[in-house]
């Protein structure tokens, strides 16, 4: 869908034009309404560092902001869109501006009582999340399971529920999703449900304990830590798709390896982030020299390309292949310098989820993926140690 888009500085509004975006369960819910994508900017389009302007970013959230004559108030923004300065606002028609917002945000969160504001923010971004509609579960074909904890106390099924293989295979029909994923090669997706917000690991429900131990059929069995706000619709969103991932390091994880830096000195991760750092920097000045490593980036960027391109044609002189690296090195460089991206070499991210089976030991996980660039993608399994973490984290 399109998305009018402005972008507020110290002195002016600027209206921008209109993007093209993924659709949403929030442009979904209020397809007759006018929503506007509203950046905060310093003078020439830089990110807003100045204090100055706090004023003026007030001003504007508590009474909104004039386009083309129409009047826009703040209505919601996602943890992504307030970290990068922008939220959404909503054209409003009437007089009553106040009371149409609190029953479109009622309209999301149903009669859930948040009483902090900073959470009830983060429950109405949970509507902001990019998502593909799948099918309709009603509320009768859920259970709620207890989360399992650990000896310390944690949760060790945080925010991870069960759904049937055969519930799978028509969201995975519904969404038509590419890059090969089926449920056979799928072990848990990520969604959106009503006010549940989690992974659903894929089980086979006439096997399964938890499925077996129901009284009545359900398709969904979603744990209490899942459960964020009350139902509210029965449209089942799929985020995303658990699968390889190329690893990076981010400003996140390099605070959090720094402040682990031992008091005597002995361990400090300092200078080999401060390496990394410089490893990318050269790695990417490389990318029009080095043919292998063309290659690779631009497998690893564009779905469907086929590493025998380069043995065909000459991927550093020929235009649209250089125009294509030339856009992947000013992403590569943005996301360097922005968020500190740094490609973490014979790494992968996974989606981690609860031994199904409780086959697994204390401290033990399984691993098992496919390399997408690679040449030929086999199934791959890990042993060794490994790192894992949730995030934001506070310790791994």
């Amino acid at each position: 869908c399109y998305v009018e888009c402005a972008m507020v500085t110290p002195s002016t509004v600027i209206p921008l034009q209109s993007v093209f975006t993924q659709c949403n369960r929030l442009y979904r819910m209020f397809l007759e309404e006018r929503f506007l994508n509203l950046a905060f900017r310093e003078e020439h389009g830089e990110a807003l560092k100045s204090p100055d302007v706090i004023d003026r970013v007030k001003n504007i959230l508590m009474n909104g902001v004039v386009i083309n004559g129409l009047n826009f108030y703040f209505f919601v923004c996602s943890g992504s869109q307030l970290r990068s300065k922008r939220a959404i606002f909503i054209h409003v028609r009437d007089d009553f501006v106040s009371q149409k917002l609190r029953a479109m945000r009622q309209q999301l969160i149903g009669d859930s009582i948040i009483v902090n504001e900073t959470k009830y923010l983060s429950r109405l971004g949970l509507f902001c999340t990019s998502d593909h509609p799948a099918c309709s579960i009603k509320e009768e074909d859920t259970e709620c399971l207890a989360d399992l904890l650990a000896e310390n106390g944690l949760k060790l099924t945080d925010g991870n529920g069960k759904i049937r293989r055969s519930v799978a295979e028509q969201v995975f029909e519904a969404c038509k999703l590419g890059d090969g994923a089926s449920v056979e090669n799928t072990s848990a997706i990520q969604v959106r449900l009503a006010g549940l917000k989690g992974v659903l690991t894929i089980v086979d429900g006439e096997t399964d304990l938890d499925f077996k131990s129901r009284q009545h059929h359900c398709s969904i069995l979603y744990r209490e830590s899942m459960k964020k706000t009350e139902w509210t619709n029965s449209v089942l969103c799929l985020v995303k798709v658990g699968k390889y991932n190329r690893l990076y390091l981010n400003t996140q994880m390099m605070t959090l390896l720094i402040s682990l830096k031992d008091l005597d000195g002995k361990w400090n991760p300092k200078p080999r982030l401060e390496s990394l750092y410089r490893e990318s920097l050269e790695m990417n000045a490389r990318l029009f020299t080095d043919k292998f490593l063309a290659n690779t980036q631009l497998a690893l960027h564009l779905h469907g390309y086929s590493h025998s391109t380069a043995d065909r044609i000459d991927i550093l002189s020929e235009p649209y292949h250089l125009s294509l690296l030339r856009c992947i090195y000013t992403y590569n460089i943005k996301n360097l310098i922005r968020k500190f991206h740094i490609p973490v070499t014979h790494g992968c991210l996974l989606m981690g989820i609860p031994d199904p089976v409780g086959v697994l030991k204390d401290g033990e996980v399984y691993i098992t993926y496919q390399d997408p660039i690679a040449e030929e993608p086999l199934n791959h399994r890990r042993t060794g140690r490994i790192l894992v973490y949730k995030n934001p984290c506070l310790h791994p």
